[in-house]
């Protein structure tokens, strides 16, 4: 039932290093399966096998190594552009994990808590750094990307530009 999500976690985790995230996810299901009696509640189960997979990953190799291309394919595959790649990138592993545990996943705080192995306002300050930092990040890949002097750019200011003038009085023709 959590294999296919567990292993999208353990990916965006892993920043797309697939054999990675499947020794955490697949241990963690491992180990779960030992749990199965204390973990009948789904999103307990799921919560409870996300830690696991954060305790499995242990530290994880940035993405300018050689396989960069493939990590991106493999993250690509789960629907995360590179722009969000980016964003993921910048961030720890543990503000990762806990960044995609509450923004992509949904989990509460208190999952949230107990995924990262954190107390509440360790976990609401993770969470908040993470956000800040992945958006920074993922903000500069989608300027970096853009044309400076891209058509729409210039549509928008050619329109400002018109109302201004119109605004002064400098436009050509009756300005009203």
């Amino acid at each position: 039932m959590h294999g296919a999500r567990l292993n999208g976690f353990a990916l965006l985790v892993t920043l797309g290093d697939r054999a990675q995230a499947s020794r955490a996810a697949g241990g963690a299901l491992a180990s779960g399966a030992q749990q199965a009696g204390a973990l009948r509640h789904p999103e307990r189960a799921a919560a409870w096998l996300r830690r696991e997979v954060m305790r499995r990953i242990g530290p994880v190799r940035p993405l300018a190594a050689s396989d960069e291309v493939e990590r991106r394919a493999a993250l690509g595959l789960i629907g995360c552009r590179d722009a969000a790649v980016d964003g993921l990138a910048a961030l720890s592993r543990v503000e990762r994990g806990a960044y995609v545990a509450h923004a992509v996943e949904g989990f509460s705080g208190i999952d949230v808590e107990m995924i990262c192995q954190r107390s509440a306002a360790a976990t609401r300050h993770t969470l908040a750094r993470a956000r800040d930092r992945y958006l920074a990040a993922s903000m500069r890949e989608t300027a970096a990307s853009d044309p400076a002097d891209g058509p729409l750019r210039r549509r928008v200011r050619d329109a400002a530009s018109h109302v201004m003038a119109v605004a002064d009085g400098t436009a050509g023709g009756t300005g009203a």
